[in-house]
């Protein structure tokens, strides 16, 4: 394996995960800037709050999908075999979104992007997980859905696949970021202030 190659894979993770979709949705298509709107946060759900849940699809889309790629772009040129590298390259599209070289490292919450990733590096955890995500979507609070899920992933994840698959320590430790990254929402939950999706 060309390690140079690999670093680069790794890099492309993070710059294509930097890419702030929900921002430029809201500059270029909508004409406002979604960071002073609603809760401030450059994700699908402050979008599809502020500017219609369709506009937040796509956003929820286009930020999977920059999860997704750089993993698969890792098993298309390196082989299914590169566990490692394909998680990096994935971690690294996280990192992007969360502290976006673009915006000065202040991003997103990691969600959506990181269920791109996951998507393809752990594919039944990410399954699970989402169907967890569902059912604490009934609470109406996304937060709470997000969290559940991020809790979900980790702890299917050491079960189906083991703990000898890198995958598995990246979702322990996206799922502290996922955490760390809501812990506004949190403390809004907690003193019942955390406004409901739906």
């Amino acid at each position: 394996m060309d390690t140079l190659f690999a670093v680069l894979l790794v890099v492309f993770g993070y710059l294509l995960g930097s890419i702030p979709f929900a921002l430029l949705y809201s500059l270029y298509i909508a004409g406002e800037d979604v960071r002073e709107m609603g809760s401030g946060n450059i994700g699908a759900t402050n979008v599809g709050r502020n500017f219609g849940w369709l506009a937040g699809i796509l956003v929820l889309a286009l930020d999977f999908a920059k999860g997704a790629l750089p993993v698969y772009a890792v098993f298309y040129s390196l082989g299914s075999a590169e566990l490692l590298i394909a998680t990096l390259a994935g971690a690294g599209a996280v990192f992007g979104h969360v502290f976006p070289v673009y915006l000065l490292f202040r991003g997103g919450k990691g969600v959506a992007t990181s269920a791109g990733v996951f998507a393809v590096l752990l594919p039944w955890a990410t399954l699970a997980a989402i169907m967890f995500f569902l059912i604490a979507l009934s609470s109406r609070h996304m937060a709470v859905a997000s969290l559940t899920g991020a809790t979900a992933l980790p702890i299917v994840s050491i079960i189906v696949y083991g703990p000898d698959h890198p995958g598995v320590y990246a979702a322990f430790l996206l799922a502290l970021v996922v955490f760390v990254r809501h812990r506004g929402n949190i403390k809004r939950l907690w003193e019942g202030r955390e406004e409901r999706l739906f």
